[in-house]
């Protein structure tokens, strides 16, 4: 290798230009791939060779020499890069005026090519030379010098940001500012902004200081522009910092955007646009970098930008004359020698005038309510903007307008009912934008007919987002715009154009059925039979989806189904198509079936099938084509399939589906297989088939699989009545097993009795058989066991009316006196059968029950109290005052409170005759010293209170105020259950909210997070119960996010000391509760403040806290984005410091699952404000993301959660 080098390095001294080119490439070559250390006198002269030949005669040496130092940087020694620098600075200073931008390229490539371990030799090296540089005479020294000075700080800001003085650099900087070449001045501007990022605080507020100043004291218009574009530089890459100059800084601003006594003649009148549009872009750096401060400024930025938004003073916007001539407008557009490329600059103003409303949008959306009506008026104004980049962008205004007032249907303004979560911010907002619409559609309908290609596609890309947020309202005026929206559908020059029209479109059909729809269907029928046919796969794929979603909106209209379906089979007959366009045949067949089948012949019914049949063998189609088996069974039409061999190919694939380990594809199939059998008839010897493959699925290991397999179990049975004995031995032994488990519950428990129902029903097996099966093997079961056991008995009991019926409760009376698993299984069973039916005629039952409340087991008393509650359930009039007679008894009342919440929580609603007899009785049990019994307490008046609020409430308002602190936790809680009941009392609700404020004024730590926990719930459930209490709600729960010391025990343990934080659960709660009211009244919500206390959250010494807040703060990134960009500085600290903590656990194995948790938390909220916010300006932010790159661990971590956001984003 040595050999080769030396001989290289003679060859690039050649006279011949070529042999001198490729001897330095292949030194190049030979340099990187070389996987020994080169020797460093070797090294040495090929660096000198490529030095040489920047000076080179031949232009294609030089530019290979370049390419040479930049590729090879990150190969050689750190002292080799440290004298390459030194050379090329020397180069710079003294070198050929000719090179010296060859020079400057290639100091630049360096900079951004070098290993960031070589980031401090670099620095100190090359930070002397440039200042040294920037202090010449030569102007252009110091325009190059300052240009790559500006590359060094951006690139290296981490490494050179710090406490050191950064004066002389400041200093060097600063001088330029003053300097007679425009591009010297302009450059210096950029690099004070990024070197703003490495200024100590103290130096940084002394510089603004210093600009503020010369602002002040400029007299010439170029001085102020230069030094308010400084400014500018620096907000836009440090603009959180200067929160404290803003009371200063923009009225300073405001004075230099008055467009009073300009004139257009004026020979500097481009120089006063430049200057207002830089202090314009200066509040837009300040409104999204400060949006908390900039608040007290809102109005007048508001008054400034809706006069500048309109400022055009050579052109006057003659409606007379536009309607004369309707295409001058747009012609105009197309001239070469317009205003805006000639000489008329006002543009500048207009689009930064734009780009200020559109930061506010973005940055405070909750303080837009008292300018909304103004702004849309406004905006809808500007439509007519003759300068196309301006139009375009008052177009992306208006969408994030949308964005951030509508976030769902906005039909719901209209409505009272605020039992959903909140679906728009401000009603009134609302309402105003839906009687804009036809205003809108007026401005829009003028620039949809423009012969500008860019307009049109802004035009059409602003209706798209107008059709998600205003569909209904959209669909009105559709036949306004229909001729517009067919003319984006011809244009086959603009495939942007076409795709963001059929989206509009799509979305338009899914809305629902509209009366429009049968007046326009003919005109899009042949454009969208074009789209389907289009060679472009991404229009042939959305006309799929449109052809799909019009036969849905339009299901009686046969001539629309005969014109696309023909098109769509056609399509998914096609194998060597792509992908996309695979799947949304797949998608548009199905649609069309399920709702028009009537309408197509039965041969092509099959063909189709026949097709998706075959794509369930691809595994890349084999979701889509179950999806689309599920939504053709679940039609509103019956396809002609019963018994064919569609039906058996697709059911056998879907045997062979089941056997693969994807959970999620297993899930995908059952469901499938159960929407077909529902609907469909199928062979008997599938029937059988199909069976086989029940009993894997029928266990506790996964509960949703299980769920699925027994309800097709028992319509197989309803519907065939017959499945071999073999087959049927294995799926009840799996079923018993499963009755016993600890874990069934919901659906799966419903699905199992229901299955147990059928065994009895529909497949004749005798009740006998199964009791005995299910009593069997009952060792070592637990008492939740026991209850799910008896509820199978009891479906297997009442499956049919025989005398077995009687037989069996008068042995499960006599097992009341067995053995304590007797005695359960026989207790809850008489429960469960008493809830369905009246066993008031078994003399003497409910007293066997109640002696069960003496013995000693534990277990078999609250068996016998859940079997006597069940009881009453069946009969309240005879059972339920039997109940409240026992509670006299002393011993017996915790388990006759397990009695009554059982009679509550099923007949709730026929609770009134008793409530005189059942609220004293709660009532005295509230302060019960046992936690288990204020529980029970808490929930029954919970399930009480949407009974009769009017009774209720007043009691609850007052004892939450009054009585020890026991008894008023526990009627907090109760509110927890009132709320998450099924009929929830807003009003009343509402009322109590007050009363549950006084809590927090309590020292008891248990009554406070209840509080929290109960607000919780209403917040969750019945959000309209707190909307106008939410900001006294927030000053009470915000003191709750701090660690309170008082609250921290240290317990002497011998030989450590263990601490308990009673404070934990109270933090908990309050970060729970921001949470709560972030997702449902996040118009409420102040973003700073809440930034503030999510800090001190990511510090907290609880993971579990730290936890929260990063959900919380991932919420917030997507709602109020500009408070968290303004804080991000804040924010990194904690959450790298807990990070670097975790990293230390995580190869401790007792820690490591812990740890690994916490990091996934944390790295989910990383990629959140990574995906969603402008996060790379942030220094501190940008270190903290190469910091998690460059450690294995953490970004095997990282890259784990990116993937899964793309793979839920594209899904």
């Amino acid at each position: 290798l040595r050999s080769k080098l030396e001989q290289l390095i003679r060859d690039a001294k050649d006279y011949d230009p070529d042999k001198r080119f490729m001897a330095a490439n292949d030194l190049c070559t030979e340099l990187l791939k070389s996987q020994d250390e080169i020797d460093a006198n070797l090294e040495k002269q090929i660096c000198a060779i490529f030095l040489t030949q920047l000076d080179d005669t031949s232009i294609e040496v030089q530019g290979n020499a370049v390419r040479c130092i930049k590729r090879t940087v990150g190969k050689i020694q750190e002292s080799q890069v440290s004298d390459v620098i030194e050379k090329l600075g020397v180069c710079l200073v003294q070198g050929k005026v000719e090179f010296r931008d060859i020079y400057s390229t290639c100091l630049k490539g360096l900079i951004s090519d070098v290993p960031d371990s070589y980031s401090r030799t670099v620095t100190s090296t090359m930070l002397p030379m440039l200042m040294n540089c920037i202090r010449l005479n030569d102007p252009q020294v110091k325009e190059e010098a300052t240009d790559i000075l500006t590359e060094l700080l951006r690139r290296f800001s981490a490494q050179l940001y710090g406490s050191n003085d950064r004066s002389d650099l400041i200093n060097a900087i600063s001088a330029l500012l003053n300097s007679d070449r425009p591009s010297i001045r302009k450059k210096s501007t950029q690099c004070i902004g990024a070197a703003a990022v490495i200024l100590p605080q103290s130096q940084l507020q002394n510089l603004v200081g210093w600009l503020m100043q010369s602002i002040t004291r400029a007299h010439d218009k170029k001085d102020v522009y230069t030094f308010i574009q400084a400014i500018s530089a620096i907000s836009r890459t440090v603009g959180y910092k200067l929160n404290n100059f803003l009371k200063d800084l923009l009225p300073l601003l405001f004075q230099f955007c008055s467009t009073r006594g300009l004139s257009i003649d004026s020979p500097e009148i481009d120089m006063q646009h430049e200057l207002i549009e830089i202090c314009l872009a200066s509040i837009e750096s300040f409104i999204r970098k400060c949006p908390r401060e900039i608040v007290d400024h809102i109005e007048n930025i508001f008054n400034l930008v809706f006069d500048l938004i309109s400022y055009d003073p050579n052109y006057s916007y003659n409606e007379d004359e536009m309607e004369e001539d309707e295409d001058w407008g747009s012609d105009f557009e197309d001239e070469e020698f317009s205003d805006a490329a000639g000489d008329d600059s006002s543009w500048k103003v207009r689009r930064a005038a734009v780009h200020v409303l559109e930061a506010i949008i973005k940055s405070r959306p909750e303080v837009l309510a008292p300018y909304y009506s103004r702004l849309v008026e406004k905006l809808v104004d500007r439509f007519k903007e003759r300068e196309e980049n301006v139009k375009l962008d008052i177009f992306k205004a208006f969408s994030s307008l949308i964005k951030s007032i509508l976030v769902g249907d906005v039909e719901a303004a209209h409505s009272d009912d605020l039992s959903l979560p909140t679906l728009v911010r401000t009603r009134s907002s609302a309402v105003v934008l839906n009687d804009e619409v036809p205003m809108i559609i007026q401005g829009v309908l003028k620039e949809l007919s423009s012969k500008n290609a860019r307009t049109r596609q802004g035009v059409t890309t602003f209706l798209m987002d107008m059709s998600l947020s205003l569909p209904a309202k959209l669909n009105e005026n559709l036949s306004l715009i229909l001729n517009e929206i067919t003319k984006n559908l011809d244009d086959i020059n603009n495939s942007n154009l076409r795709m963001d029209t059929l989206i509009m479109l799509k979305r338009l059909f899914r809305s629902g059925a509209s009366e429009n729809f049968h007046d326009i269907f003919g005109v899009l029928l042949p454009h969208i039979q074009n789209a389907i046919s289009d060679e472009y796969f991404k229009i042939a794929a959305e006309g799929l989806r449109v052809a799909g979603s019009m036969v849905k909106a339009l299901p009686g209209v046969a001539q629309v189904v005969r014109a696309l379906f023909p098109l769509v089979l056609n399509r998914l007959t096609m194998t060597d198509i792509d992908q996309e366009v695979k799947q949304a045949s797949i998608y548009s067949a199905a649609i069309i079936l399920s709702v028009s089948a009537s309408s197509i012949d039965t041969r092509d019914v099959r063909r189709t099938l026949e097709l998706i049949n075959d794509r369930l063998k691809n595994e890349v189609t084999r979701m889509n084509c179950l999806k689309a088996w599920i939504k053709i069974s679940l039609g509103q039409t019956d396809l002609p399939i019963h018994d064919t061999p569609e039906i058996t190919s697709g059911l056998e694939e879907m045997r062979t589906l089941l056997k693969k380990s994807s959970r999620a594809l297993k899930l995908s199939t059952l469901e499938t297989i159960l929407a077909i059998v529902k609907k469909y008839h199928i062979k008997s010897e599938t029937v059988e088939e199909l069976a086989t493959e029940l009993p894997v699925f029928i266990n506790d290991s996964d509960l949703h699989l299980a769920q699925n397999a027994l309800e097709i179990l028992s319509v197989l049975l309803e519907k065939y009545h017959r499945i071999s004995r073999h087959t049927m031995d294995a799926i009840l032994a799996n079923m018993n097993t499963l009755s016993k488990s600890s874990l069934v519950q919901g659906g799966a428990l419903s699905k199992l009795c229901q299955a147990y129902s059928s065994l009895v029903k529909d497949a004749g097996i005798g009740q006998r058989e199964l009791c005995v099966s299910l009593q069997s093997n009952m060792q070592d079961v637990h008492r939740h066991g026991y209850e799910s056991t008896a509820q199978c008995i009891a479906y297997v009991c009442l499956a049919q009316q025989t005398d077995y019926l009687n037989g069996f409760l008068e042995e499960c009376v006599k097992k009341l006196g067995g053995n304590s698993s007797q005695k359960q299984l026989s207790a809850l069973c008489i429960g469960e059968i008493g809830k369905h039916l009246d066993l008031s005629g078994k003399r003497q039952i409910d007293k066997a029950l109640i002696a069960l409340f003496d013995t000693p087991d534990e277990d078999t008393k609250i068996c016998a109290s859940v079997a006597l509650g069940k009881l009453a359930v069946g009969n309240l009039t005879n059972y339920l005052p039997h109940i409240f007679a026992q509670f006299h008894v002393e011993a017996h009342r915790y388990l006759l409170l397990i009695a009554l919440k059982e009679v509550i929580s099923h007949h709730f609603d026929r609770m009134v005759p008793y409530l005189d007899t059942i609220l004293p009785l709660l009532f005295d049990h509230s302060d019960s010293s046992e936690e288990s019994v204020r529980s029970l307490v808490a929930e029954c008046l919970g399930k009480l209170f949407s009974v009769s609020p009017d009774r209720i409430c007043p009691q609850i308002e007052h004892r939450i105020t009054t009585g020890n602190n026991l008894s008023r936790a526990t009627i907090v809680n109760s509110i927890k259950f009132a709320a998450t009941s099924k009929v929830s009392a807003a009003s009343a609700l509402e009322g109590i909210i007050q009363a549950l404020m006084t809590c927090f004024s309590n020292p008891d730590v248990n009554l406070r997070r209840s509080c929290m926990l109960s607000l919780n719930a209403v917040a969750y459930n019945v959000p309209q119960a707190i909307k106008h209490n939410v900001n006294a709600i927030l000053d009470q729960v915000y003191p709750e996010t701090v660690v309170k010391q008082e609250l921290i025990k240290k317990v002497d343990l011998g030989p450590f000391t263990h601490i308990v934080d009673d404070g934990l659960p109270l933090r908990k709660a309050a970060y729970g509760l921001l949470e709560t009211l972030l997702d449902t009244v996040p118009e409420k919500v102040e973003p700073n403040t809440l930034v503030e206390h999510l800090i001190v959250g990511l510090d907290d010494p609880s993971e579990e806290v730290q936890m929260l807040c990063h959900q919380v703060l991932s919420k917030l990134s997507t709602w109020g984005g500009g408070a968290v960009l303004g804080a991000l500085d804040a924010i990194v600290l904690p959450l790298r410091k807990n990070v670097e903590k975790q990293l230390k656990l995580i190869n401790n194995k007792q820690e490591v699952e812990r740890a690994t948790d916490v990091l996934r938390s944390c790295f989910r909220c990383v990629d959140t404000i990574t995906h969603h916010l402008e996060a790379d300006s942030n220094m501190n932010f940008r270190e903290f993301i190469t910091y998690i790159s460059s450690v294995g661990d953490l970004s095997s971590i990282m890259q784990a959660i990116k993937s899964q956001r793309e793979t839920l984003y594209f899904a």
